[in-house]
């Protein structure tokens, strides 16, 4: 190996001072000067080749380093691995892909999991990106459809979160004193602080590994003007249980610099599909009174309460009967009422202890009868695949219409206003979205035609104690265009 700061026209002048000295050889003047003159020849040009050799490392490198700081496709993994005599195996490893740009247009990052093949080598991917974008006020956002198959700016996971306070580029402070030797020009030997920030960076756990140092285990790998490779490895070090561990971590640069390409969110296309049962199925209910069945169900962890919920519309009144273990026939404590105001817009009245209904605030009030109920027409029915005799919408899609597929007041967590997006450009343009905690974690959504009506199923995870499984909601209808309220409720309608 060789430093990347050469001094060999120093040593040059030192060699040229030495010849200068007395010797005890005999030799003829003329000789000597011959001598003198040829090694000089020899050293100065040797010294030029040197700094050439020495300025063109320094210019790839720079460019190398240029263009990682505009940005990187890399794919980094990392393993644990343990040694002993009877055999090695890998205990940890975790891998994904990430891309990270800042151009003219904006700041991007994108990130996918990878996985391993069984002979350690990291497997392709064709799942798409995740990605984030940063606005003008260097906020960050996720690109998301809208159930009626447009694009917003959706803040509901990022809040006002900074781009640059998670997604900052790792390499941005690096520069040629960061390296302390090359190796044929190809390795370049990074400090040891530098490479442990940027395998944490990438998600590697260095939390056990602070014992232990890199010893010129760390190192870029330069192809032309740019990086190919980053490679990183602790030496073995033997456990308290006798076994010798190594950490290992690895970028390998797909693209870096201003070829680094990305993404942004596109509707959803045409396609030959037939859908017209299902859109059949959601213009029955348009406009029409009905009775809504809405249950959930717990899975076996039962971390989630079972909910069952019957709602009887009738045009302009909505009575939600809220069905629990201890309920009685009739009207119980809890059940809902919405009345229609003569604005359009509904009161919410709740049934309480004193028999009578009364005015309250927990159901959303000022809103339309239709805003209360799902909202299947409205939703864009390229979500919809056919898979035999359903209608299923992709998991990657299922949060755009989770809401939509629900009565409000199911999932009206939250009113988030979002932003509309045009060709990759955040519009003045917005709307308002209520959602919950579901709408996040949903998972699944289909539909199955029954009696020429819509039977929807969706699904979501509940980790609320940080693990769970999938609470299921099924909505079932009825009664389309005969529906009244129940006579114990029309009863009480005299305020």
């Amino acid at each position: 190996m060789k430093k990347i700061n050469f001094f060999a026209l120093s040593l040059s002048m030192l060699a040229l001072v030495a010849c200068g000295n007395t010797s005890s050889t005999s030799v003829t003047p003329s000789s000597t000067s011959q001598s003198s003159a040829a090694d000089t020849s020899s050293q100065v040009e040797e010294s030029s080749t040197s700094s050439t050799s020495t300025k063109e490392e320094n210019v790839a490198l720079e460019n190398a380093l240029k263009a990682l700081k505009i940005g990187f496709q890399a794919k980094a993994s990392y393993k644990v691995s343990q040694y002993n005599s009877a055999s090695d195996r890998t205990i940890t490893n975790f891998a994904k892909e990430v891309i990270l740009k800042n151009d003219s247009t904006g700041k991007v990052y994108g990130e996918r999991s990878l996985s391993f093949r069984a002979d350690g080598a990291l497997k392709e991917s064709s799942d798409p990106f995740n990605y984030y974008y940063d606005d003008d006020k260097g906020n960050f956002y996720q690109e998301n459809l809208t159930y009626d198959n447009k694009i917003i700016a959706d803040y509901r996971t990022t809040g006002d979160s900074y781009f640059d306070s998670l997604f900052s580029n790792p390499f941005e402070l690096l520069d040629s004193n960061n390296f302390y030797y090359s190796e044929n020009n190809t390795r370049f030997f990074l400090s040891e602080g530098a490479s442990r920030y940027i395998a944490s960076w990438f998600g590697t756990d260095m939390a056990n590994y602070t014992n232990r140092n890199l010893n010129d285990n760390a190192y870029f790998t330069l192809n032309g003007d740019k990086f190919s490779s980053f490679t990183m490895e602790f030496n073995k070090r033997t456990s308290s249980t006798g076994i010798d561990e190594v950490l290992s971590f690895n970028l390998t640069f797909v693209e870096t610099g201003d070829e680094v390409s990305y993404t942004h969110t596109s509707p959803l296309s045409e396609d030959s599909v037939d859908r017209t049962t299902l859109t059949d199925a959601f213009a029955a209910l348009k406009d029409k009174s009905y009775t809504m069945e809405y249950v959930l169900t717990p899975d076996e962890m039962r971390l989630a309460s079972p909910i069952h919920e019957i709602y009887y519309f009738d045009g302009d009144k909505i009575f939600i009967d809220k069905i629990a273990e201890s309920s009685v026939k009739g009207l119980n404590t809890g059940d809902g009422l919405l009345l229609t105001n003569t604005d359009g817009t509904m009161k919410g009245y709740t049934y309480g202890n004193n028999l009578s209904f009364n005015e309250t605030t927990s159901l959303l009030s000022g809103l339309k009868a239709s805003d209360y109920l799902p909202k299947l027409d409205t939703i864009s029915p390229l979500f919809f695949n056919k898979s035999g005799d359903k209608y299923v919408v992709d998991s990657r899609n299922v949060s755009a219409v989770y809401n939509e597929l629900q009565p409000l007041l199911a999932n009206a967590t939250y009113l988030a206003k979002s932003n509309f997006v045009e060709d990759g450009v955040v519009s003045d343009e917005s709307r308002d979205v209520y959602f919950s905690l579901q709408t996040l974690l949903s998972s699944s959504a289909e539909i199955t035609i029954v009696d020429g009506l819509p039977q929807i199923t969706v699904t979501y995870v509940d980790n609320s104690m940080g693990f769970g499984g999938a609470e299921t909601i099924t909505i079932k209808f009825k009664d389309v265009g005969s529906t009244t309220l129940p006579e114990e409720v029309r009863s009480k309608l005299y305020f």
